[in-house]
């Protein structure tokens, strides 16, 4: 996949959060498969538009870049494994799914790392290069409103807020260049096509 359908996807998936907690909001049984299922759909927006920010090289080159990279999908996968747990009935191992649930709020807190790398390596030019730290302080705008007294309007500005940023965040990737594959002092089989 290139980066314009690497983007595209990311935009288009950028709602499903927002959707998801308004699914949640209801006891149902079903709300709770379709917030399942649709924190999911995020995921795998965030999780396109981690691989184009590495493919663009946005983070810059290296090994501290790769390894941000590598801390984000590992993170991102958790959290995925954490929605899978919540579409499937019966019993689920405690200690697993709540490293799983975890990895929601430390992807967001690895965002704001993300955020800082692109800031730093300057390939990204103008509003571009500002999205990734804007979608990283998604959640202390959240634990700032509720440690204000704000529960709702900061659950309510998360959800509006995390739509707009990620939709921002994918075409910022779709409208980037792919970098070279190839990294000087990386291994050839960590960076090529990451």
């Amino acid at each position: 996949m290139n980066n314009r359908t690497l983007g595209t996807l990311t935009i288009l998936l950028s709602p499903t959060l927002a959707l998801a907690s308004l699914a949640s909001k209801s006891n149902g049984q079903w709300d709770n498969k379709a917030s399942a299922l649709l924190g999911l759909a995020f995921l795998v927006g965030w999780f396109c538009a981690a691989l184009g920010l590495r493919r663009a090289r946005a983070t810059g080159h290296g090994r501290v870049a790769l390894g941000v990279f590598v801390l984000q999908l590992v993170l991102l996968t958790l959290a995925a494994c954490q929605q899978v747990m919540d579409l499937l009935p019966g019993p689920h191992n405690p200690i697993f799914y709540h490293i799983a649930d975890l990895s929601w709020p430390a992807s967001m807190v690895c965002m704001l790392v993300v955020g800082l790398l692109v800031l730093q390596a300057r390939v990204w030019t103008s509003w571009r290069r500002w999205v990734p730290i804007l979608c990283g302080i998604t959640l202390p705008i959240f634990f700032l409103l509720v440690a204000l007294g704000y529960r709702k309007a900061g659950a309510d500005l998360f959800e509006a807020y995390s739509f707009v940023m990620w939709a921002l965040l994918g075409l910022a990737v779709r409208q980037s260049p792919e970098a070279e594959a190839t990294e000087p002092g990386v291994p050839y089989s960590l960076s090529s096509g990451l």
